[in-house]
């Protein structure tokens, strides 16, 4: 199975990340994501995404020392959630 996965706008309020980490940071979440496709099989994908229908992964809650790595996967979680639910 192929997955293509668009994410045109993802907001990240509240969270510092300086313009040159930008791209880093990006690849941090796809790399987060890309961990749960094979769990795409099983729980197959959410109908508004079959419908094209903007999905919300919802909130996610960080602690003050949370570093890049631990908010990616965060993010990551969240859209799984997103297109799965």
């Amino acid at each position: 199975m192929t997955v293509r996965l668009t994410i045109n706008r993802l907001v990240v309020d509240d969270v510092d990340i300086p313009a040159e980490s930008i791209s880093e940071f990006q690849n941090r979440v796809e790399t987060a994501l890309a961990g749960h496709v094979q769990e795409v099989g099983a729980t197959g994908f959410a109908q508004s995404l079959h419908a094209g229908r903007r999905i919300d992964g919802g909130s996610i809650s960080l602690s003050s020392d949370a570093g890049p790595d631990d908010i990616a996967q965060q993010i990551g979680d969240a859209v799984f959630r997103g297109i799965t639910t």
